[in-house]
């Protein structure tokens, strides 16, 4: 526990990836040739938006609209947030359209994190990503094999996954704590704050430019093991043309 914490903060189990998890985000990565969908995981509050106190009123991260567009359209969308369900009915309903609500495949809230008797305590949550593979919807959510590409290069013939794994899933939110499990799987952004909004640096902008490299990886938790999402670094994005804008 960090120093100078409430320690009721961490009355949950700290997770740890298992054996099986490490060794496969510990191959080497492979890059396809072909593109393939992402199952992104977003977080709400602190990621894409600033809510305030006790409110309803939300500030969004520049640029969501325009985010979330590109999310529905290339990969399958889950929002999974540790607000609980009335509260992230209400950020939903202002982020999304009901044309693009009715495209995401899951949301999830506080009542997911499996809390128990801690649901009411402020405490350190986790969001262990097995829990969203395990779930019948979500997998029912996988494209068709003949939507989903894999050529690959280097004569690498390995077979696509035929499911939702850590090879193709993306946990975008601003905790490292709540990743413990699938740390390789996470996109972590700067949280987005009555500060940083004003810092003029377009995170989600770089976000999609890294998920459009991840999307020709054969396992998105080795290369992203290799190759970690960092703030403030990497290619931006041009919202209007669509296209990758070079380092800054």
């Amino acid at each position: 526990m960090p120093p100078g914490e409430n320690p009721r903060l961490y009355l949950l189990p700290h997770p740890k990836p298992t054996a099986s998890y490490l060794e496969q985000a510990n191959f080497p990565p492979r890059r396809l040739s072909s593109p393939k969908k992402l199952l992104i995981v977003l977080d709400l509050n602190g990621t894409l938006l600033l809510r305030s106190n006790r409110g309803s009123n939300y500030t969004p991260r520049p640029h969501v609209p325009e985010f979330l567009t590109y999310c529905l359209e290339h990969h399958a969308l889950i929002i999974w947030s540790s607000a609980r369900p009335h509260n992230v009915k209400a950020m939903v309903a202002q982020l999304f359209t009901p044309e693009q609500h009715a495209k995401l495949v899951k949301i999830w809230s506080r009542e997911h994190l499996r809390l128990g008797k801690h649901f009411e305590a402020k405490v350190q949550v986790y969001k262990q990503l097995p829990w969203l593979w395990e779930d019948a919807e979500v997998q029912a959510s996988f494209p068709a094999v003949a939507d989903q590409p894999f050529r690959v290069e280097d004569g690498w013939k390995e077979a696509p996954p035929a499911k939702w794994d850590q090879s193709n899933t993306v946990l975008l939110d601003d905790s490292l704590d709540k990743a413990a499990s699938e740390p390789y799987n996470l996109v972590q952004v700067d949280e987005f704050t009555k500060e940083t909004k004003l810092d003029g640096d377009d995170v989600l902008g770089r976000v999609v430019a890294y998920l459009e490299d991840l999307k020709y990886e054969g396992d998105v938790s080795a290369a992203m093991r290799e190759r970690p999402f960092v703030n403030g670094q990497g290619s931006g994005w041009d919202w209007t043309t669509g296209e990758r804008r070079p380092s800054a």
